[in-house]
């Protein structure tokens, strides 16, 4: 799963030389993505995941291992709601 950055001071500096705010495409166009959350498959027969989620703890900087094995939709019903929200920082 990615998540996009926050392009407010790049709409910032467009309203300040350009008189008007990025149009949603062009918010699009400029957004840069950085993975978060990942599920990796680990038994082919069974279908079973596990999720990590990146931890950004500057020191760490690396994929922390969140929950799993387990069925991709329970994981992803437990896990996804939390992209984009505190919560997300809170997740071990």
């Amino acid at each position: 799963m990615h998540e996009a950055s926050d392009a407010s001071g790049l709409n910032d500096l467009y309203r300040k030389f350009r008189g008007r705010d990025l149009s949603p495409e062009e918010r699009q166009q400029h957004a840069s993505y950085q993975a978060v959350m990942r599920f990796s498959l680990v038994d082919r027969e069974t279908r079973a995941f596990t999720v990590e989620r990146y931890c950004f703890r500057g020191r760490i900087d690396d994929w922390i291992w969140l929950d799993g094995p387990g069925a991709l939709a329970g994981l992803a019903r437990k896990y996804v709601k939390h992209l984009g929200q505190d919560s997300f920082f809170e997740l071990f």
